[in-house]
């Protein structure tokens, strides 16, 4: 039986081969998974942002039913009716296009539509990014205000909005103003929370 504490532990120990192994034998894996999407502990949450993009696609091989579902749940956290901002959906939403693109294709543009909500914005810029570079015309629609973000105060937000425009090979001479923009970024990057600058996310190499 899947119990919270195996899900917590794999996330802790960033074991995904071992979730994928729970995930084939009982697809309610998936709830634990859910409750850390929520997790004040950044490296916890973005880790079961990426479990679950590999967990779905697992799940899909025999049920892709029970994935739209998982989708569909993500996409009601960002609605008002549901009382509570699911603030990690669209990266997760993100995560799953990204390992089933073909199955979920229709949830390639929603993922990233949601850059006037404050709360959603860094989410929605990363999975811009992670959505532009498997397919430009996820992000199409919303470039315009992406390019926008690129003046924000937030570096996160700068940084995120540039990884984004690069994954597309847009707006290239606005990023080239960004060399010396050594503003810290914290990015998800192989498991781990590490730091970069917005002139890296931006393309240049220092």
């Amino acid at each position: 039986m899947v119990s919270k504490t195996k899900v917590e532990y794999c996330l802790q120990k960033k074991d995904f081969d071992y979730l994928l192994t729970l995930a084939r034998k009982d697809k309610r894996v998936v709830r634990h998974i859910f409750r850390y999407l929520y997790s004040v502990d950044e490296l916890m949450r973005k880790r079961a942002i990426e479990a679950l993009g590999m967990v779905s696609s697992v799940i899909a091989e025999r049920d892709t039913w029970s994935v739209r579902n998982i989708l569909r749940q993500l996409l009601w956290s960002v609605t008002e009716e549901s009382g509570g901002i699911g603030w990690s959906a669209p990266e997760a939403m993100a995560e799953i296009v990204k390992k089933c693109p073909e199955e979920f294709y229709d949830y390639g543009s929603i993922a990233v539509s949601y850059l006037d909500e404050e709360l959603l914005r860094r989410s929605c810029l990363w999975a811009a990014g992670t959505l532009g570079e498997l397919r430009p015309e996820f992000i199409k629609h919303v470039l315009p205000g992406i390019i926008k973000l690129l003046d924000n105060n937030d570096p996160t937000v700068r940084g995120y909005a540039a990884r984004a425009l690069l994954a597309v090979n847009t707006a290239e001479e606005r990023l080239h103003h960004f060399k010396n923009d050594n503003a810290p970024v914290q990015v998800y990057e192989d498991g781990e929370l590490r730091l970069r600058t917005v002139a890296e996310l931006a393309g240049h190499i220092n």
